[in-house]
């Protein structure tokens, strides 16, 4: 049985000496240090705690976006195929 513990709670934190290190991280031009697995433990301990604030406030409306344009477009499409908008720019590029 292995124990690994890494035990150093400020960086562990979400104040602002744990996010630092996680920026300090990001700017890391050098890929090396990402192989210790302590640094590996930090980085998936964060994850965990801000997977939430991804799915929320970056997908989520990526995903309410999207989902309004493909209604859009749908819907735009009809109404030209529907209507007699031949004097529309997009209904000259289509042919």
């Amino acid at each position: 049985m292995t124990l690994h513990m890494l035990d150093i709670p400020e960086l562990h934190s979400r104040r602002k000496e744990g996010k630092r290190l996680i920026r300090v991280l990001g700017e890391k031009a050098d890929t090396e240090i990402f192989s210790h697995p302590s640094i590996q433990k930090i980085i998936n301990y964060h994850w965990r705690n801000d997977r939430w604030f991804v799915w929320t406030f970056q997908f989520g409306p990526f995903l309410i976006q999207l989902a309004i344009f493909i209604y859009w477009h749908v819907e735009a499409i009809g109404y030209m195929n529907d209507s007699k908008l031949d004097f529309m720019w997009f209904n000259i590029v289509r042919l």
